[in-house]
């Protein structure tokens, strides 16, 4: 199972989403080069911090045959907006706030 919430870490060249279940005994991390979008922008900082609700994440991606997904982060105002353009032509736009949560990494001994 995934954790409650999802940390993401932008940087030039990947973006890392990381996610610790709640018993943390177990951990999760998915990076993806930049090379893996079509456009891949950083405005205004070198590194980018944020976490969100996973449920709130996996709810703006489930849809049936996803043509384009636009996500946002915009640290000032606290919010992650996602835009999904779907084959049959609808679009859909979610937003849900960034919260607050603990950066999580792991460590073998």
């Amino acid at each position: 199972k995934f954790g409650c919430e999802t940390s993401i870490e932008a940087r030039p060249g990947c973006i890392h989403l990381r996610s610790v279940n709640g018993s943390s005994s177990a951990y999760v991390r998915t990076t993806f080069s930049s090379s893996f979008f079509d456009v891949y922008e950083l405005f205004d900082q070198p590194v980018l911090n944020a976490s969100v609700l996973t449920k709130s994440l996996i709810a703006s991606l489930k849809t049936q045959r996803i043509c384009r997904a636009i996500f946002e982060i915009f640290t000032q105002a606290d919010k992650m907006v996602v835009s999904v353009d779907c084959e049959n032509g609808l679009q859909k736009k979610f937003e849900f706030d960034l919260i607050d949560a603990e950066v999580v990494s792991a460590e073998i001994n």
